[in-house]
């Protein structure tokens, strides 16, 4: 299932006690409120990409009606451009919205870890600042989830823009690591959304990687 937010991008699912990616799913969830969604977005150096990103998010979340409540969570990396001052600013004025200052550059992992240990909505999905993945199709993942599924992921169409050594190397990357590894890996990079199934076992990151700052408003 693809939107007119990006073309490129195609939808699929996955669920432990459901049907099939493409059926429907079979454990439909209620909730006596409105879920609470956060989109995770781990930064570094992003000060070019946020303005359209803030104002996407803006969008989103003002056409979500009461469908779900959606969260935004920042997690800087050790950004050493505008971005720290730019995220500031953006929660400063929005209770919706936490962010969290790394002491230094981890890496995206990393990053994105801090995020999820801190996160407490019914639900999460990841995005990349850059907006290469659409916020526009989280609804759909969100409709999705809502109708079962406990996993939801986006995953490019074409991979236009890059040329045949990012392509190849990218393919023999995954190769790898699904022989590596005892479950089927998904080719969607870090575009998905899920249900908060074991929050006991939620990863604990390094206390070397404990946040410098962090909004609660």
């Amino acid at each position: 299932m693809a939107t007119t937010a990006d073309a490129r991008t195609t939808m699929a699912a996955d669920t432990t006690n459901g049907t099939a990616p493409g059926g429907e799913g079979n454990r439909q969830r209620i909730f006596n409120n409105t879920p609470t969604i956060t989109i995770l977005i781990p930064c570094y150096n992003e000060e070019e990409a946020l303005p359209a990103l803030f104002d996407r998010l803006d969008g989103l979340r003002s056409n979500a009606g009461e469908t779900a409540d959606y969260r935004f969570m920042f997690v800087d990396d050790g950004s050493k451009d505008a971005t720290r001052g730019m995220i500031t600013d953006y929660a400063a004025t929005r209770e919706h919205v936490d962010f969290i200052f790394l002491s230094r550059n981890f890496g995206k992992e990393q990053a994105m870890l801090a995020g999820i240990d801190a996160i407490e909505s019914d639900a999460m999905a990841i995005i990349d600042a850059d907006l290469q993945d659409p916020p526009e199709l989280i609804p759909d993942m969100v409709d999705l989830w809502l109708r079962g599924y406990d996993d939801v992921y986006a995953r490019r169409r074409t991979r236009r823009g890059e040329g045949f050594v990012k392509r190849m190397t990218s393919h023999l990357y995954y190769r790898v690591l699904q022989a590596m590894s005892p479950v089927r890996i998904q080719v969607a990079g870090s575009y998905s959304g899920g249900y908060r199934r074991f929050p006991s076992a939620r990863p604990q990151v390094h206390p070397r990687a404990a946040s410098s700052a962090r909004n609660r408003a």
